[in-house]
């Protein structure tokens, strides 16, 4: 059985091994590879292409917030540890309309032929790629003062390839295509000077970033209207802490020793572990939920019936609950715990009301200044 074990471990190992490093080695350079020399095969270019994306949006959520514990958090709210989201949530909204705007402009001209599309339409699905590419430059701008954060540059990085590569892959589609006929437009001279001045694939980037101009104005009036501010393209990035652009300064993290299982469980996520409010526990601040309040509720209960019995439980749990504590990082393994101290919090409520009159009142005082002495008064 240990053998076993030890085998599904390495294989799992090696898998991981193979997502974190192999991928995204190999497919930067394969894309890199592609944008210098336009040999990779149609197949092979646009499967790495989605792997890059794909893999690329999942390692770096996973490395932001498993490595360098990235909280979904804004700048004002105080932590127990890691830093704060990079960018702003009001922003968000803005920058995932380019990256979408972007990714149909990019898909439409990978799949459609530079011969059979209008070099006006080809220009104007570029036109959404130069925000792109300043958007994840000002990604790495924003993230560079934080340890570690390089992992997180590499997918920007191949965005940028993949970017180059399809202006470089259509420029010369449409040069090596058939001589193209201005006599479609007829007598509009207008028309005439557009597509000679169009059919110079050579200008396509240049017209490209004029046109992504009125269609950055386009979206900041559209954000307008729903109530957006024009700044929020700035605010996106100012509007947080801990990074380059940042303009806020964040409180102060909170105490973080000391706190037990259920008190690192009221730290997951708030539509799962439902914090309800912040208390105190020996001078220091800690997110309180239901299952915090009835665990600390349930140990007041033995410590009152059974004395004994809760010094050598507590001596127990101060040996291994707390070390395991320690190591709970972020939300997720937060939400681990509040799930498996699920059947120890309807045990704990059930004792609570067999032994208690009023087992509510105990619940709902835990964590309050001077909850000890109501409790004795009462």
């Amino acid at each position: 059985m240990e053998t076993i074990n030890s085998m599904q471990s390495a294989i799992a190992g090696f898998f991981i091994i193979i997502a974190i490093f192999i991928v995204p080695i190999t497919v930067t350079a394969i894309n890199v590879l592609d944008l210098f020399t336009l040999r990779v095969k149609p197949v092979l270019r646009r499967l790495v292409w989605a792997a890059t994306l794909f893999f690329g949006v999942v390692l770096s959520i996973f490395y932001g917030a498993i490595v360098l514990n990235i909280n979904n958090s804004e700048w004002n709210k105080a932590l127990y540890e890691g830093i704060h989201q990079p960018m702003w949530t009001e922003g968000v909204g803005f920058y995932l309309i380019i990256c979408a705007l972007a990714l149909i402009g990019f898909i439409i001209l990978d799949f459609t032929p530079a011969s059979k599309l209008p070099p006006l339409a080809t220009v104007l699905c570029m036109a959404p790629l130069y925000p792109m590419m300043i958007t994840v430059v000002v990604w790495c701008i924003q993230i560079k003062d934080i340890a570690n954060s390089y992992p997180l540059m590499i997918l920007p990085f191949n965005i940028i390839v993949m970017i180059l590569d399809i202006i470089r892959r259509k420029i010369k589609e449409w040069n090596a295509s058939i001589e193209h006929d201005e006599a479609l437009y007829g007598k509009n001279e207008f028309l005439r000077t557009l597509n000679r001045w169009l059919a110079k694939s050579s200008m396509w980037p240049l017209f490209a970033f004029v046109a992504m101009i009125p269609l950055l104005g386009i979206l900041l009036l559209i954000l307008t209207l729903f109530g957006q501010q024009p700044d929020i393209i700035v605010k996106a990035w100012t509007e947080t802490a801990d990074y380059a652009l940042s303009q806020r300064i964040a409180p102060p993290n909170l105490p973080f020793e000391g706190h037990y299982l259920c008190t690192v469980a009221a730290r997951g996520h708030k539509g799962l572990v439902r914090p309800l409010r912040y208390g105190e526990r020996n001078g220091t601040v800690v997110v309180v939920n239901r299952q915090l309040e009835i665990a600390n509720a349930f140990e007041q209960v033995l410590e009152e019936r059974t004395p004994r019995f809760h010094r050598a439980v507590r001596n127990f749990y101060d040996k291994h609950g707390l070390p395991i504590a320690r190591v709970i990082r972020n939300k997720f393994s937060s939400d681990v715990v509040y799930i498996l101290m699920k059947p120890l919090e309807w045990i704990f409520l059930a004792v609570l009301y067999l032994t208690d009159v009023n087992p509510e009142n105990r619940i709902h005082v835990q964590y309050l200044p001077g909850y000890r002495n109501f409790l004795k008064a009462k």
